[in-house]
């Protein structure tokens, strides 16, 4: 029979290991939307085994048709609520910094320009953005 060095497979697997950490740690580095889309799908698109006698491979197809429906909808609600607080900081800041143009005189027309950006962005993220979704 052959023996096999069960310290020199231990080494050998940790290594692999290591080594596909690191590279993934260098992949991921400046990706960290990747590693989120990655962590995600992992989770739900995973295939439950065919343990049923019933289940075929087309509800399994569908299964996963359904987790991943579910999981986009669930990134895109997720991308909504992001986006509805980005604009929300973004229109305040530049009214804000419009009005403290405007009346400290320092330059009265950027300071109305801004004002009216805010204003107009105010009001596609806060009446048009929601009958949009």
């Amino acid at each position: 029979m052959c023996e096999i060095d069960v310290h020199l497979l231990v080494k050998i697997t940790f290594a692999v290991k290591y080594l596909g950490t690191m590279i993934t740690k260098m992949y991921l580095a400046h990706r960290p939307m990747i590693f989120f889309i990655i962590l995600i799908l992992g989770d739900a698109l995973a295939l439950n085994p065919l343990n049923d006698q019933n289940r075929t491979a087309e509800d399994a197809f569908e299964d996963l048709a359904n987790r991943f429906l579910a999981l986009v909808e669930k990134i895109i609600s997720i991308v909504k609520v992001i986006v509805s607080q980005i604009s929300r900081i973004a229109y305040t800041l530049v009214g804000m910094v419009g009005v403290l143009l405007y009346f400290s005189r320092f330059n009265k027309r950027i300071g109305m320009d801004l004002m009216k950006g805010a204003i107009i962005l105010a009001i596609i993220v806060e009446v048009i953005f929601p009958f949009l979704t």
